[in-house]
């Protein structure tokens, strides 16, 4: 991966990172032919679908990973408040 630097709408400097992705052709043109149609540069539209799914899926994800971990570590503890 690349370090880059970049401005944000706001002017302010924050380092980005290159990180090479590979789709189906049919994505890839997909992504081709929204970006035309709406103006956008096909990177933003790559980055605001991941984010929104780390924002969606990928929250649920590390919730439900912490659940199963908690439910591990502490099996003999839940088992005990289950008979109160």
């Amino acid at each position: 991966m690349q370090d880059m630097r970049k401005r944000s709408k706001n002017g302010r400097e924050g380092a980005t990172r290159q990180l090479t992705v590979r789709v189906p052709e049919e994505v890839h043109e997909a992504i081709r032919t929204l970006s035309v149609a709406i103006e956008v540069s096909a990177n933003e539209i790559v980055l605001r679908a991941v984010r929104d799914y780390l924002s969606n899926e990928g929250h649920r994800d590390a919730v439900d990973s912490f659940a199963r971990r908690a439910q591990d570590r502490y099996a003999v503890a839940l088992e005990k408040l289950a008979d109160l």
